[in-house]
């Protein structure tokens, strides 16, 4: 095994975060507005020895399986202080159209009308 590559092995009902960089999105998401990962999802079975079956969310068109890089265990996640990793839900899909709620107004500008 060559050392930068790891190895990881999932158990059946793992946690799993998923690597959403070669995803297309649907008009009006951004991959800088979601993060480098979505999840978790449950792990449904090992495919071959490197490749998995997840169980993602309706709405998601891809395929089930994934290679085990474009995985992270939630379970060392939890130790690890990094923020990349978020447990926020996906935005609702009305009428196929992304729909945020705003928490708060950091900042606004007003702008005059120019004559």
């Amino acid at each position: 095994m060559n050392k930068s590559q790891r190895e990881v092995k999932f158990q059946e009902r793992d946690e799993v975060w998923l690597n959403i960089k070669n995803f297309q999105l649907p008009k009006g998401l951004s991959h800088k507005l979601l993060g480098p990962y979505a999840g978790p999802f449950k792990m449904l079975e090992k495919k071959l020895s490197d490749t998995y079956k997840l169980k993602l969310l309706k709405n998601l068109k891809v395929h089930l399986t994934f290679h085990v890089f474009l995985l992270k265990s939630v379970i060392c996640d939890a130790s690890s202080s990094n923020r990349e990793h978020n447990s926020k839900p996906p935005p609702d899909l009305v009428h196929n159209e992304p729909e945020f709620e705003v928490e708060d107004v950091l900042k606004s500008k007003q702008l005059r009308k120019r004559k």
